[in-house]
């Protein structure tokens, strides 16, 4: 029996493969270590540290630009990517149990968070809106699937939506993700906006983050985010390139 990593979970750590051995069989464990952990990532994540796997996404242009410069009242996507990058968005948005973004990206977009380019299950769309500025009234409310809201005081928006509020003792982010825990959330994909995924990565709160550069010249706008990592993945995608990081354990 090859095996490449132990359970982390306390009550079964090791169990199988004693059990293995004091019926004969012979065990090779450790075997592609890294390999294994990095398929099985969100499994590790949960268990180890009882937060979810925190995946960080967004698009920009050569220039390093998420957005181009826009008027205070101008909202609307400008798009970076081709279609087929958006169908993989989508794909990636099944594999995982929610879909985060801040009130920004709600107010400016009016972004629905579900699957329409892909089959599965609808991810559980988690809003940050601390200070309820998104109005219930907003396109955002009408699509009834199950939707999470993150704020500082509870309010009544519609059945489909929960709304929880923050530990005036802990972190915005730190306290989002205990949230998520709570709720049997295993991993989480975050797509925007620039505020939130900053956000996120002030405090180290993220484990993976997948960048999609597009053609785009834009030489005046919104800077995307930086990080520190791990290139584990790149790939072209008609004109687009995919950049797939893992975060740096040690800094």
């Amino acid at each position: 029996m090859i095996i490449c990593n132990k359970d982390p979970h306390q009550k079964v750590a090791g169990k199988g493969i004693e059990l293995l051995e004091k019926n004969g069989t012979t065990v090779s464990s450790g075997v592609l270590e890294k390999e294994g952990e990095w398929v099985n990532r969100r499994f590790f994540k949960t268990h180890r540290d009882n937060l979810p796997y925190v995946i960080l996404k967004w698009a920009e242009n050569q220039n390093g630009l998420m957005d181009s410069l826009r008027e205070d009242s101008e909202t609307g996507i400008n798009w970076i990517t081709k279609p087929e990058t958006k169908t993989l968005v989508h794909q990636w948005r099944s594999e995982e149990d929610a879909i985060l973004v801040g009130a920004n990206t709600v107010l400016n977009d009016s972004p629905m968070l579900n699957l329409r380019l892909a089959d599965g299950k609808n991810p559980l769309r988690v809003v940050i809106d601390p200070n309820h500025r998104i109005p219930s009234n907003h396109e955002f409310w009408k699509l009834k699937t199950p939707t999470l809201v993150i704020s500082r005081s509870v309010r009544t928006i519609n059945s489909w939506t929960e709304v929880k509020a923050l530990d005036k003792n802990d972190t915005l982010i730190n306290q989002t993700l205990k949230i998520l825990a709570e709720m049997n959330i295993l991993s989480v994909i975050i797509e925007g906006g620039a505020h939130t995924l900053n956000s996120f990565i002030k405090e180290n709160a993220w484990d993976e983050a997948r960048i999609l550069t597009g053609k785009n010249n834009w030489t005046k706008g919104l800077k995307s985010p930086s990080i520190k990592g791990f290139l584990v993945d790149s790939f072209d995608l008609n004109t687009d390139q995919v950049r797939i990081i893992k975060r740096d354990l040690t800094k």
